[in-house]
């Protein structure tokens, strides 16, 4: 009894947060979460702009990033432009799922506002597939009201895409997470995402809407940043790319990755085409 109750309790603390600490960290942006279930995990961190990590350049700090050559290779074999590109080459959805939205939260964010602004988030990128023919990660398929953060797991794959609120811990300057479960590795037409889980951090910062406060991080914005890693791109950080909604920093105030630019609608089309 008292080894199971042990289990327990080290399974809620496990579930409790992302733990960034005490997974492998890649780049400056880009964690592995190991491999579940026949499955590769990623995370990738969005930055909040004052953080002092987010704002370095491959020129400054070329450790943080991928090898120019490298990148250089990835950007011609996909003809992606150099402000986009995806988290590895082919990884894309092959079949139609659906999200759960956890409402849950310690900011008194209502239900409605949280399904509006996560709503419209999926809708920008569903338009520019809608184009290709195309549907990804489907529709909502509800409201989970009462799930605590402890229940929402991050580091193994759970046959579900779930987006909610909840601590993260090990990189300060974290706004959000959004971690991808696929097949990232063989030949590129085998690779796919088979799984997404998106996190907004409601311990040290405070979303809702900013076209009504400077003070709040947008949520309709910060979550189509992390849709678009959910689609199978990743971040940009290039200083002549900071308009992109790929961008990997956000401020309190900015809704400008409301929108998608040309260059994000660009690269899906890339990585879907």
């Amino acid at each position: 009894m008292r080894a199971l109750t042990l289990a327990l309790l080290m399974f809620g603390l496990l579930a409790a947060g992302l733990r960034l600490q005490d997974q492998h960290q890649l780049s400056h942006h880009k964690y592995y979460l190991g491999k579940r279930n026949s499955l590769h995990g990623y995370a990738f961190v969005h930055f909040h702009h004052y953080d002092q990590h987010a704002n370095r350049t491959a020129a400054d700090h070329p450790h943080l990033h991928y090898p120019q050559q490298q990148q250089h290779q990835d950007r011609k074999r996909q003809l992606f432009s150099p402000c986009t590109g995806a988290i590895s080459p082919g990884a894309r959805w092959r079949s139609s799922e659906g999200y759960w939205v956890h409402t849950r939260n310690s900011l008194q964010l209502s239900e409605s506002f949280i399904v509006t602004a996560v709503g419209r988030a999926m809708d920008r990128w569903n338009c520019a597939l809608d184009q290709l023919g195309l549907t990804t990660i489907g529709p909502r398929l509800g409201v989970r009201r009462g799930v605590a953060a402890r229940d929402f797991v991050l580091t193994r794959p759970t046959g579900e895409n779930e987006i909610g609120f909840g601590p993260i811990e090990g990189r300060p300057g974290t706004v959000a997470v959004t971690v991808v479960w696929g097949v990232f590795g063989g030949p590129e037409q085998m690779r796919e995402i088979r799984e997404f889980k998106m996190r907004f951090d409601e311990q040290h910062y405070r979303f809702g809407n900013a076209s009504l406060s400077s003070v709040f991080m947008d949520l309709e914005a910060i979550a189509t940043h992390e849709v678009g890693h959910a689609h199978g791109l990743d971040d940009i950080y290039s200083d002549g790319c900071r308009d992109v909604t790929m961008f990997g920093t956000s401020r309190n105030g900015e809704t400008k990755k409301r929108s998608l630019e040309e260059q994000d609608v660009d690269g899906l089309r890339a990585l879907y085409s």
